[in-house]
């Protein structure tokens, strides 16, 4: 029987891969090494294991397999159980490069990790430049840092990307500001670099009055901000299981 072999898409070589490691003490060699993850949701993942496979591997369908999943910007790998789904013997990617692939599906999920994934998610698919425009209505103070403000700032609309600030202030279009503020279940302040867009009146959902304030667009984060953006986002937003 001819060898199927799979090609995979561009996107899956656009951001780095995750580590991962095999914990199930059955998997022999492939126990306990760094492995490569492109693909990561919360209802599974892929994972690149060494290219060519060997008839005798130890991938069968429907085995649990245990998973730590390394994320970047957490300190404690994430521990879960796999059911493997698909074995992909021959893959290719970027630059004709050769991969066996195994597919696992997840289930049962506490909270915690399923909102670990989303939030690695969000990230990845917004620096591809993917959920742009999932705006999140808040009412967040927020501080403009170095600038002497007389008004009281909200934000009143935020997204992985930028967010809308409320309040009787105007600054030049294209002015690079810092700004700090607390996210809604989250301990410590975040703070963020950007750039203000426009200046104007925005009407937002549900409320009759017209706000004045200005757009800011993110332009850099430390890692920290970034997952905490992430975390926030994505415990306040829905996206299609995947």
């Amino acid at each position: 029987m001819d060898e199927e072999i799979v090609f995979l898409s561009p996107d899956m070589f656009r951001h780095e891969p995750l580590m991962v490691r095999l914990g199930s003490s059955h998997l022999g060699k492939f126990r306990n090494i760094d492995l490569k993850s492109r693909y990561i949701r919360r209802s599974g993942m892929i994972l690149e294991v060494p290219y060519p496979l060997p008839e005798s591997h130890p991938f069968v369908m429907d085995d649990q397999i245990e998973l730590r999943i390394f994320l970047p910007f957490e300190t404690e790998p994430l521990w879960l159980l796999g059911t493997i789904d698909r074995v992909v013997s021959h893959a290719i990617g970027a630059e004709n490069q050769s991969f066996a692939l195994v597919s696992f599906r997840f289930k049962d999920l506490t909270m915690k990790v399923a909102q670990r994934l989303e939030a690695h998610d969000l990230i990845v698919q917004t620096a591809m430049g993917r959920y742009r425009a999932a705006r999140l209505p808040v009412k967040i103070p927020i501080e403009i840092l170095g600038v002497d403000v007389l008004s009281r700032l909200l934000i009143l609309d935020l997204s992985m990307t930028g967010m809308y600030i409320s309040g009787a202030v105007k600054f030049p279009k294209g002015k690079q500001v810092q700004a700090k503020f607390r996210l809604p279940y989250q301990k410590e302040s975040i703070q963020v670099a950007g750039r203000i867009v426009w200046n104007g009146q925005k009407s937002l959902p549900g409320q009759q009055a017209v706000s004045k304030g200005f757009g800011f667009q993110f332009e850099k984060a430390v890692p920290e901000a970034r997952v905490a953006l992430a975390t926030f986002c994505s415990r306040s937003t829905v996206f299609p299981m995947i």
